[in-house]
């Protein structure tokens, strides 16, 4: 039995259905996803493009809305339908590119099972898409970064150009990480024992699969795109905030960095309650450190891109959206993760009823007050965080008391 599938898939049937399945006009009246009002009226309009005005940072996402559109009609589907079958499909794809990510990175089961139910069970990386499919370019815009680390990860240059594109043509954030992508390509294993010249064309042929698709897009919607403060303050956002005399700015600050961390305490918690797990088995943290393989250096480097992008923006433009956006730089994290697993040697074989205990602090932690079926129209957010936080921090605990007693003599 191919264990890694039928726990993949366990996990995809959990997040199916235990997930909220919100109509286009719910998405806008309790997820309050004003964006998709663009995004259909985009796909409305295809296979031509729309006549009235949106903001250019909606319009930049054309490309997957008029395909959702175009299809829609030429099959005679909704494009609601049609949205919500392509953010399933585009979210399969995602679950087998980090599929093939943790096959590379080399793990054991109990590790591969618990990387991939921190990524599909996350209440930010697949349940609000599927809650609210017209978002779908976000989706895209993650199997691009996804594709992009892949091809890194395994020295496959095509990969890594794809990616780019795919990236490029979901959210203009693919500019972004791409000064990181760029180093990866010249100092990365696999990539730094190439010759100068074939680095150098491999780094100018990235830099044109994001930049082409970027000012072809840009041209096209240029007739019907409106900039606003949002592409203005995009990163300085948050420095115009702090000399701002706007008020209440500590409650704001404080409200900003919760919601922006929120969907990475599971595995920040884990990494901390394993490293004090086995720190006996390194002389010293700098040691550790030492080991770490430069690969994950590099998917941090990428992380930390696209987390500064979000704390850049500021909570006065970004605060509703910032926890989405710390959420599509999550897969590289998953991988720093994954890599610290591998090295520490931790949860390589741990008890049945250690894994069930962490599998339902997973799933607890993922019932999400506004996309699972537990949810309600409310806004609970406060409740929530508490709640996530909780059961990451129990989780952590689990694991690290199995760590300390697997090296027990």
């Amino acid at each position: 039995m191919n264990t890694r599938l039928v726990s993949t898939l366990l996990l995809c049937t959990i997040l199916l259905v235990t997930n909220r399945w919100l109509s286009f006009q719910e998405g806008l009246d309790i997820a309050k996803a004003a964006d998709t009002i663009s995004y259909m009226a985009i796909a409305k309009a295809a296979p031509a493009l729309p006549s009235e005005m949106f903001a250019q940072n909606h319009t930049m996402r054309l490309v997957p809305s008029w395909i959702v559109g175009t299809v829609a009609h030429g099959i005679g589907i909704s494009e609601e339908r049609m949205f919500l079958l392509l953010t399933v499909l585009v979210c399969a794809a995602i679950v087998a590119v980090v599929h093939r990510l943790l096959q590379h990175i080399g793990l054991h089961d109990a590790q591969y099972t618990l990387c991939m139910a921190l990524v599909v069970l996350n209440p930010y990386t697949f349940r609000y898409y599927l809650a609210v499919p017209a978002m779908v370019a976000d989706m895209v815009f993650v199997l691009g970064l996804a594709s992009v680390l892949l091809g890194l990860l395994r020295v496959q240059p095509v990969v890594v150009l794809a990616g780019g594109i795919v990236a490029a043509i979901g959210r203009q954030n693919a500019l972004v990480f791409l000064p990181a992508v760029l180093l990866w390509l010249w100092v990365g294993n696999g990539w730094k024992e190439r010759s100068t010249v074939q680095r150098g064309l491999w780094s100018m042929a990235y830099l044109a699969a994001v930049m082409v698709p970027y000012s072809m897009i840009s041209s096209i919607v240029a007739p019907f795109s409106q900039k606003t403060s949002m592409e203005a303050k995009a990163l300085t956002g948050i420095f115009l905030w702090l000399g701002s005399d706007a008020p209440h700015k500590a409650t704001m600050l404080a409200e900003y960095m919760v919601r922006m961390n929120i969907c990475l305490v599971f595995p920040v918690f884990i990494t901390f309650a394993l490293f004090l797990a086995k720190r006996g088995a390194f002389t010293t943290f700098t040691a550790f450190v030492q080991n770490l393989p430069r690969e994950m250096w590099l998917a941090l480097l990428v992380f930390a891109a696209l987390y500064g992008f979000a704390l850049l923006g500021g909570p006065e433009e970004y605060m509703t959206g910032v926890t989405r956006y710390v959420s599509h730089a999550f897969l590289a994290l998953i991988i720093v993760f994954a890599v610290i697993l591998r090295q520490v040697g931790a949860v390589q074989h741990i008890r049945t009823t250690v894994a069930v205990v962490v599998g339902l602090c997973v799933v607890a932690g993922s019932l999400h007050h506004l996309t699972t079926i537990i949810g309600s129209n409310s806004d609970k957010a406060s409740v929530f965080a508490v709640l996530h936080a909780a059961m990451a921090l129990f989780a952590a605990i689990t694991l690290y008391g199995s760590e300390r007693r697997a090296q027990q003599p």
